[in-house]
């Protein structure tokens, strides 16, 4: 397992990642590019750290238009989480979320507060409960 460092904390996309990505979901959607199905916007003011994750994921390479599929979850979650040590009264926060294709592998993973993680990841989930998989979300 690795050990948490500041420089830990944010995990860039690697390239065969991204290329991989570009090639399951379009170019122009693993680069952000394109019209979503649907935009949501985390609140900032409620779920602070898991906005500025967001953010900065995005700002570092991460795609801001994600596909759902909630199918995948388990095992992107898995494959983002798995080679990471738990961090004492924290949760690990991924983006993109393993609800989405582009979760998982190369995910940036970020400990915050799990108030802050859970708040979000409900939020989010009611935002999107009545859209099915393959949706296409521009999350903020």
């Amino acid at each position: 397992m690795a050990a948490w460092s500041i420089a830990a904390t944010m995990i860039p996309m690697d390239p065969v990642s991204y290329v991989k990505h570009a090639a399951d979901f379009g170019a122009d959607i693993a680069k952000g590019k394109g019209k979503p199905d649907v935009e949501v916007t985390i609140p900032s003011n409620r779920y602070p750290e898991t906005s500025k994750h967001i953010q900065d994921a995005q700002k570092a390479g991460h795609p801001d238009i994600l596909t759902i599929d909630r199918s995948g979850a388990k095992l992107r979650r898995k494959d983002s989480l798995s080679s990471l040590d738990k961090v004492s009264g924290k949760d690990l926060d991924e983006y993109p979320p393993a609800m989405f294709k582009e979760g998982g592998m190369g995910a940036s993973v970020r400990p915050v507060s799990p108030s802050d993680n859970r708040g979000a990841g409900a939020y989010l989930g009611n935002k999107l409960r009545n859209y099915p998989d393959g949706t296409r979300v521009r999350l903020k």
